[in-house]
């Protein structure tokens, strides 16, 4: 006798099937956001949860959830441990890569104040390190980015005055 077990498959309705298929997974973008957060000022986590933000706003970025997304990458950054966290090895590229993402989608989603405000962090986070690079372009090119934001602040500086 053969001891074998056959598996039995359900039988299943193929169009309930594909209904399931094709409804995406809500997000609870806030939700998402503060589980992320705690670990984006953390060395050895921020690679993996810039990684996971980083999806959650190409996904989710949108003119409703920009301020969550802009609260939670700031207020972050404020939490960082020491000015050269973002130099860091493993901090440095996952950082570019997220303020970068940011600084695209700037225009379209965030309001004058916080696009400043991502100016500066980019300036924190990627030009800071590009200045400490023995690469002349890389160094060039972050001298520029800098000479342009100081450009940009004394014309912002001329207009409230």
């Amino acid at each position: 006798s053969n001891n074998k077990r056959k598996k039995i498959k359900p039988e299943t309705n193929e169009e309930e099937d594909s209904e399931n298929k094709q409804q995406p997974r809500s997000v609870d973008v806030a939700q998402a956001l503060q589980k992320i957060k705690p670990h984006l000022s953390k060395e050895k986590k921020f690679e993996k949860a810039s990684g996971l933000l980083y999806q959650l706003m190409q996904a989710h970025l949108s003119e409703e959830t920009a301020d969550l997304f802009f609260d939670t990458i700031y207020e972050s950054t404020l939490q960082a441990p020491g000015q050269d966290f973002y130099l860091r090895g493993g901090v440095r590229a996952p950082a570019r890569a997220l303020f970068d993402k940011l600084l695209r989608e700037r225009d379209l989603f965030f309001l004058e104040r916080q696009q400043y405000e991502l100016e500066t962090l980019r300036l924190r986070v990627a030009v800071a390190g590009d200045l400490r690079t023995d690469d002349t372009y890389q160094f060039s090119r972050a001298a520029k980015h800098l000479r342009e934001a100081l450009l940009a602040m004394d014309g912002a500086y001329d207009q409230a005055g």
